[in-house]
C-alpha cells in the first residue's frame, strides 16, 4: 500500500513539473530579443557609406542615397547648407568620423545604432583663413535588413540636447541686455560701440575680487579650440573634457568659465554658490561649482560684472567674446539664458565670427552656421545677449 501511495506522488510531481516546463516555453521571450548582436562589420560599412554620402550632399545637391525619402539628419543639414549658401558662407568641403557606440536589434526588426559623428568643414568666406570648423553630435540611426543580405539606412536622428534655462534658477540681479543679430546692422567695428553706464544693466552685485582686467584673447582662443577638436571632439565621455574640470549634465557654461580661467582669470572663491561674486569650480566647502561657472544666467551676471561690457550687434563680436542665447522651450525664448558660446576667432577682413561650445560640441564655427542649425532646429524665437571684453 505504502508503495502504492509512494508512486502516486511521484507521478503527480512527474506531471507538476511537465506543466511548469510547458508554462515556461509558453512564456518564453520572441526570438528577436535573444537574437546574437548584428554584424559589427555591416553594420559599419552600411552607416559609413551613408555618411559619405551626407556628407556629399553638402557640396553637391545632386549626391543622394538612393531612398525614397530622406532622413531627419538629411533634412536638417541641407536646410542649413542652403541657409548657409544665402549668407555667403558655403561650405566646400564636409568629412565625418564615425564613431559606433552601440548596436542592437530591436522588436520590431529593425537595428538601432548608437553613434556619434564629427564632421569637419571648409567654408569659402571672404578674408577666411582656411581654418576648419567642427560639428559634433550623438545620433541614432536606423537600419533594415539582415546581416546576410545587408542594411540599409532609413532614418537618422540627432539626439543631442541642450539645457533649458530655468526662470526659478537666475540670480536677484540678473537684467540681460538684448544684443542684435542683425547682420545687415553690423556697421561699427568688431566688438562693437563704445560703452557708457547706459549700455550695461544696473550695477547691483557685489563686485568680484578679481577679474576685473581683461583675459588674453589669444590664450582663450587657444583653449576654446583645443578642448573641441580632435580627440577632445565629444561630448558625452569624460575623455572628451579637461580633467581638470568637473564635467556636467550641460557643459556650456562650464566650458565657457574653463576658457576664462584660460585667459588668466582667477577663481573668485567662497561657500554660497548662488553669490554671485564666487566664480569657482569648486568652491570651499561641500557645494562643489559655483552657479557663475556653470549656470548661463548667473555666469552672465558675474562676467558683466567683471571686465566685459554689453556689446550692441552679435556679428561685432570679437575673439575672446561671448555670445548668450535664450531659445528655449520649444524653440521661443521666454526671457531666460539657455546657453553660452565662446568667440574662437574672427575672419579677416571680413570679421565673421566664428564660434566653440560644448553641450554640444561646436568647434570654430562661423556664427552663421551655428544660427542655421537652431533654425533648422524649430528655434524660431531668439534673443542673443553678447558680452565683449571691455
Amino acid at each position: 500500500m505504502r508503495r502504492l501511495v509512494v508512486r502516486r506522488w511521484e507521478s503527480l510531481i512527474l506531471l507538476l513539473l511537465a506543466m511548469v516546463l510547458v508554462l515556461s516555453l509558453q512564456v518564453s521571450p520572441p526570438a528577436s530579443s535573444s537574437q546574437s548582436p548584428p554584424n559589427a562589420d555591416a553594420v559599419l560599412k552600411t552607416v559609413t557609406e551613408y555618411q559619405a554620402i551626407v556628407d556629399a550632399q553638402w557640396t553637391d545637391k545632386s549626391a543622394s542615397t538612393g531612398a525614397s525619402s530622406l532622413t531627419s539628419v538629411e533634412e536638417q543639414n541641407q536646410g542649413v547648407r542652403d541657409r548657409m549658401i544665402a549668407d555667403g558662407i558655403p561650405v566646400t568641403s564636409a568629412k565625418s568620423d564615425v564613431r559606433i557606440i552601440e548596436s542592437s536589434f530591436q522588436d520590431d526588426g529593425t537595428v538601432l545604432v548608437v553613434l556619434d559623428v564629427s564632421t569637419t568643414f571648409l567654408y569659402s568666406q571672404t578674408g577666411s583663413t582656411g581654418d576648419p570648423g567642427i560639428v559634433s553630435d550623438r545620433h541614432n540611426i536606423t537600419l533594415t535588413g539582415s546581416d546576410s543580405a545587408g542594411y540599409s539606412v532609413v532614418e537618422d536622428v540627432v539626439v543631442s540636447s541642450e539645457e533649458v534655462g530655468d526662470p526659478n534658477d537666475v540670480p536677484d540681479d540678473y537684467a540681460p541686455k538684448e544684443s542684435s543679430a542683425n547682420k545687415s546692422s553690423s556697421t561699427t567695428s568688431a566688438g562693437g560701440v563704445a560703452d557708457d553706464a547706459s549700455n550695461a544693466p544696473a550695477d547691483t552685485a557685489a563686485v568680484p575680487v578679481y577679474n576685473t582686467t581683461n583675459p588674453d584673447e589669444a590664450a582663450m582662443s587657444r583653449y576654446a579650440k583645443k578642448w573641441t577638436s580632435p580627440p577632445y571632439d565629444g561630448d558625452v565621455n569624460p575623455d572628451d573634457f579637461n580633467p581638470d574640470f568637473p564635467v556636467m549634465g550641460n557643459n556650456c557654461a562650464n566650458f565657457a568659465s574653463q576658457v576664462l580661467h584660460a585667459g588668466g582669470w582667477e577663481y573668485d572663491d567662497g561657500v554660497n554658490p548662488r553669490n554671485t561674486a564666487n566664480w569657482s569650480p569648486d568652491l570651499s566647502g561641500p557645494f562643489g561649482p559655483s552657479r557663475t561657472w556653470v549656470n548661463s544666467s548667473y555666469q552672465y551676471t558675474y562676467v558683466l560684472e567683471g571686465s566685459y561690457v554689453w556689446l550692441d550687434n552679435v556679428y561685432n563680436a570679437a575673439a575672446g567674446d561671448l555670445l548668450y542665447v535664450d531659445w528655449d522651450p520649444d524653440g521661443k525664448a521666454d526671457g531666460t539664458i539657455d546657453h553660452v558660446m565662446v568667440v574662437s576667432s574672427v575672419t579677416v577682413p571680413s570679421e565673421n565670427p566664428r564660434i566653440s561650445q560644448k553641450t554640444p560640441n561646436r568647434s570654430n564655427i562661423p556664427i552663421e552656421q551655428s544660427m542655421a542649425i537652431a533654425a533648422e532646429q524649430g528655434k524660431t524665437d531668439v534673443n542673443w545677449y553678447g558680452l565683449k571684453r571691455g
